[in-house]
């Protein structure tokens, strides 16, 4: 198993995790007050972030099953 495939690929979900978590405070604050463009436009930025989330899972889901299939 390419382990080191899987680290660098857990450092990006790590990232975009925490990219993700701003992101998601920053909409809480704007929504507090009042802001709602701003908050529209974060919410897009976390759709984006959350895209690229599910994709490194993908990513690490199917290294995993290749793997698995060598077995």
């Amino acid at each position: 198993m390419d382990v080191n495939k899987l680290e660098q690929l857990g450092e990006e979900l790590r990232s975009v995790g925490h990219k993700r978590r701003q992101i998601v405070e920053q909409i809480v604050q704007e929504v507090n007050e009042g802001d709602a463009g701003t908050s529209k436009d974060l919410y897009m930025e976390l759709t984006n972030v959350s895209d690229q989330a599910i994709e490194i899972i993908d990513r690490q889901k199917q290294l995993i099953e290749d793997e698995m299939q060598k077995m």
